[in-house]
């Protein structure tokens, strides 16, 4: 349960905290920030659920855990899923959401919603499919909630970075989703998604992708985030076998637990 003395109804707390969620088909999580300081953490698995159960499950468990009597100036859902698109914005004003994720996905992606998130600094539009029921429980349990895909928020921490000269990139790693984002000279140059199962699937789509934009003897950073939690071990093991490899030798590799949390405040 939540602690007692955090249970404060809005405006009785003077400092006011934000609220995180992490949300994709497998897991819900929420965070209850002080800045980037975690206040409070909880997670939930929610996999092998319909839609419907997952909507009773998240709805029981936020109620029964004081989620919405939290104070928070801001709320931030990242909706994190393998069927989004970047697209430029002039190509996005010609086009529907549906007719761009049936280009890519084909007859095979959720037709539940879709929707986009406008990315104005990259004159591009992220467009994803989200399910109803995420929509729906935010409207009904925390109104004003601001939904965005997370590649969103990812592109959006990119972009605060300096990529001057360099390239700075992006490895997001999911329970069975890699996304993987690089820029160079402040421009965005690569935005994959793909499956994998194995560290060295992951090692192969990194290292092929930079061969084929030009850029494996690029001097640069890129970070490496765990999405699911706790995994460390597996994110230290792909930099240390990366680097053996030496397929990047003057790119740095580290890990930052914290992406989603910086880039809450580049979002709301």
């Amino acid at each position: 349960m939540f602690p007692r003395q955090l249970l404060l109804v809005h405006g009785k707390m003077n400092n006011m905290n934000n609220l995180l969620f992490e949300v994709s088909s497998v897991y819900f999580k929420i965070f209850y920030l002080d800045n980037n300081n975690v206040v409070n953490y909880w997670s939930i698995d929610i996999r092998d659920k319909s839609d419907v159960q997952k909507r009773e499950i998240v709805n029981d468990f936020i109620v029964r855990e004081g989620i919405t009597l939290l104070d928070y100036s801001n709320s931030l859902v990242l909706w994190s899923n393998n069927q989004s698109v970047l697209v430029p914005s002039n190509l996005f004003e010609e086009s529907s959401t549906e007719s761009i994720l049936n280009l890519n996905f084909g007859e095979n992606y959720s037709k539940n919603t879709s929707d986009f998130n406008r990315i104005p600094l990259l004159n591009s539009v992220c467009v994803y499919s989200i399910p109803t029921w995420i929509k729906s429980l935010f409207v009904l349990k925390f109104s004003g909630t601001k939904i965005i895909h997370a590649s969103t928020a990812w592109m959006n921490y990119l972009l605060n970075k300096n990529s001057t000269g360099k390239l700075i990139g992006l490895i997001v790693l999911d329970s069975e989703i890699l996304t993987f984002t690089t820029f160079f000279d402040d421009k965005p140059l690569l935005y994959i998604q793909t499956r994998y199962q194995e560290m060295e699937d992951v090692i192969y789509h990194v290292s092929y992708s930079i061969q084929q934009i030009g850029k494996s003897h690029s001097e640069g950073n890129i970070e490496i985030f765990d999405l699911m939690g706790g995994n460390l071990d597996f994110s230290n093991s792909l930099i240390e076998k990366m680097n053996k490899l030496e397929l990047l030798s003057n790119i740095k590799l580290t890990v930052h637990e914290k992406v989603d949390q910086v880039a809450m405040k580049l979002c709301v």
